[in-house]
């Protein structure tokens, strides 16, 4: 008679177990976000200051106006970054 309790027991460790998976990945998903979420903003403000730098020297920005790049940055994040850099900064505009 004592085997269904112990089975009941077992079932509840089992749904806790469950219950602490879903709540690290969300947290480990939550963290992700952040991060994705900063990174974005840091590059960001990084495109915006060099914006400034090239308006500064007399320049403007290649195919896009500064607000486009901004955006572009902003929305894709590292790869909108890594577009700029290379139209602006890499060894490949020369």
């Amino acid at each position: 008679n004592a085997w269904p309790a112990r089975a009941c027991r077992g079932h509840a460790r089992e749904r806790i177990m469950i219950e602490y998976a879903d709540v690290f990945g969300r947290l480990i998903g939550f963290l992700l976000s952040v991060a994705a979420i900063t990174v974005a903003v840091l590059l960001t403000v990084g495109v915006y200051r060099d914006l400034e730098k090239l308006k500064r020297e007399g320049r403007t920005p290649d195919y896009m106006p500064p607000f486009g790049w901004i955006l572009a940055t902003a929305v894709f994040g590292p790869l909108g970054f890594l577009c700029y850099w290379l139209v602006h900064r890499s060894t490949l505009r020369r």
